[in-house]
């Protein structure tokens, strides 16, 4: 099957920050369709469009701030298993041990 015919997964979890940024982007071009489209089979949604597509990119970007604070919490706790296991000091200043 060609790459564009393929379902997208959408249960697939982006791996790096390029990635977090495309499914954005893909997220929000998608709800702005949906809202558009749905407005103009409202008598007069048209004039609520914008409010709506304002409140699903705060919606957005409330998702992002919490995965970041999640993943954030996930790297500083493997980094601080890391450097237990690797011996990596705590501070700059503190003397190795010897």
């Amino acid at each position: 099957m060609p790459e564009q015919e393929r379902p997208q997964d959408v249960n697939a979890q982006p791996q790096n920050p390029e990635q977090f940024q495309a499914a954005r982007e893909t997220a929000e071009q998608k709800i702005r369709q949906a809202i558009d489209q749905y407005a103009s089979k409202i008598p007069g949604g048209e004039q609520f469009a914008s409010q709506a597509k304002d409140a699903a990119t705060n919606v957005l970007n409330t998702l992002e701030k919490e995965a970041g604070n999640r993943l954030g919490g996930i790297v500083s706790g493997a980094g601080g298993i890391l450097g237990g296991l690797f011996g990596k000091r705590k501070q700059e200043d503190e003397p190795p041990p010897s």
